[in-house]
């Protein structure tokens, strides 16, 4: 086993056991796939404007994929409402990515806001 040291992009340096072979960029890409990425902090303007994109794409996708796979069900084509719904749990995926903090950030000022109007 080959033995690399890494420096990944926050500054920290890793080190990587690889089989005999692997290329630097190989150690790299497999060190870069095992750190997760630092979560980032936004702001109030930019979380409401996450919320509303979230908002547009989920109202988006009622009338594309939840519709059509609600009539497909009910006529019988059970195949094809599966695969709307599939569509749909795709197109979540990158909202729940992107939310993950902002949620974070919501929870501290919710739990701000409750103990101002508790005083």
């Amino acid at each position: 086993m080959a033995t690399f040291e890494i420096q990944m992009p926050d500054g920290g340096i890793y080190q990587v056991e690889a089989p005999e072979g692997t290329t630097d960029t190989q150690a790299y890409q497999y060190a870069l796939s095992q750190v997760p990425p630092p979560k980032k902090e936004v702001g109030l303007g930019e979380a409401f404007g996450i919320g509303l994109e979230r908002g547009v794409g989920r109202f988006g996708s009622t009338i594309t994929d939840i519709i059509p796979a609600l009539a497909g069900s009910a006529v019988g084509a059970d195949e094809y409402a599966q695969r709307q719904l599939k569509r749909l749990r795709l197109k979540k995926l990158p909202y729940l990515r992107l939310c993950s903090t902002v949620i974070k950030t919501w929870g501290a000022w919710a739990t701000l806001l409750n103990s101002c109007l508790r005083l």
